[in-house]
């Protein structure tokens, strides 16, 4: 359950719930006692509460270790290392950490904490300043998440890889790697990575001198810290060179011009943010209005795909299952790309966008 909770931002009702279990379980050696603590040290850390983090992922690599769990144990490594990576804890050996899970390596099964594993190393090479082989490594995990299917560790690894080219300033690899991740984190409501994506694309606006956009993005990111508990890590925090950007943004603005478009970012549903950070538009996309053509076509303002469903809708498409077989995408993205159309265009239901344009199509 903890992966559910991490995932959907629920930070603060997982914690409660794991530590809830290890105050009532037994506290002798079990492996369901140390896969809570792998969980709990998870999300505080994601919580910024990375000293609780390192205290519930040495407790749960000793549990692992205990019960010969050489599974567990290469997960457990992997979690306090990545603790300490992202809490900057100088008291744990990193290196150390991952040599052992290294060589742990040919007898690990689950591919994920394979993935996991490499990503970490990249991380870490990032962290370290070497940028080659963080990106190496960093591929490499991302090609295997890719391929089992894991949503949430592809999320990860574009995160790192975005925060370590931004790092080493490459801004418009940096620039595609968040724009991407924001897409696969809004589909499956990953709140943690809309979170670090939108702070990714504030430091590229800052550095290409859009202030404003910055502002904005930031003060999305803050108000997502405020609603789900959601805290940026300190190496992330690091590698996006994000005081060094703030300060850039705020040099170049007015301090109530930027306190406004901090406040117009804040204000912004999550779903405004997204569709913001993902448009080239300048405008915060807060009340649209219902803007048209007398034609009957699709405004220039939705994007391709919009403009596809759009038309699909008009021709009598009005089920996600009968739009996603026609253009063989997801349920899940039909239903956000709905979303976002009758946003834009102030519409109420999918019925009034199919008789807004059925005259275009049948054009």
């Amino acid at each position: 359950m903890w992966w559910f909770w991490y995932d959907r931002g629920h930070l603060s009702e997982g914690r409660r719930w794991l530590e809830g279990y290890l105050g009532k379980c037994s506290p002798e050696v079990s492996k369901g006692r140390a896969k809570a603590l792998n969980g709990a040290s998870w999300i505080a850390m994601f919580q910024g509460q990375f000293e609780d983090a390192q205290a519930y992922g040495q407790e749960a690599l000793a549990l692992f270790r205990e019960l010969e769990d050489g599974e567990g144990v290469a997960s457990a490594l992997v979690q306090l290392g990545a603790a300490a990576v992202l809490g900057q804890l100088d008291d744990v050996p990193v290196p150390v950490l991952l040599e052992e899970a290294t060589r742990l390596r040919p007898k690990i099964q689950d591919p994920s904490t394979i993935g996991n594993l490499s990503m970490l190393s990249g991380l870490f090479a990032a962290v370290s300043g070497e940028f080659d082989q963080s990106e190496a490594l960093l591929g490499e995990a991302l090609a295997l998440f890719r391929k089992i299917g894991d949503i949430t560790g592809i999320c990860h690894c574009l995160t790192a890889w975005g925060l370590a080219t931004l790092s080493g300033r490459a801004y418009e690899q940096a620039y595609a790697l968040f724009r991407e991740n924001l897409r696969v984190a809004w589909e499956s409501d990953h709140k943690v990575t809309i979170q670090s994506s939108l702070l990714g694309l504030g430091a590229v606006a800052a550095s290409r001198e859009q202030s404003v956009r910055a502002a904005r993005l930031w003060g999305a990111v803050e108000a997502l810290e405020e609603a789900y508990g959601i805290r940026m890590s300190l190496a992330g925090l690091y590698l996006a060179g994000y005081e060094g950007y703030l300060e850039l943004a705020r040099s170049r603005l007015e301090e109530v011009e930027f306190a406004e478009a901090w406040a117009e970012g804040k204000a912004m549903t999550t779903e405004e943010a997204v569709h913001y950070a993902l448009s080239e538009n300048t405008v915060p996309p807060m009340g649209f209005e219902s803007v048209g053509s007398s034609s009957g076509e699709p405004p220039s303002m939705l994007t391709r795909r919009e403009r596809e469903i759009a038309s699909l809708l008009a021709r009598g498409l009005t089920t996600n299952r009968q739009i996603s077989a026609e253009l063989c995408i997801s349920k899940r993205t039909v239903e956000t790309h709905v979303r976002n159309i009758l946003g834009k265009l102030g519409l109420r239901s999918r019925y009034q966008l199919a008789e807004r344009f059925v005259g275009a199509d049948r054009g």
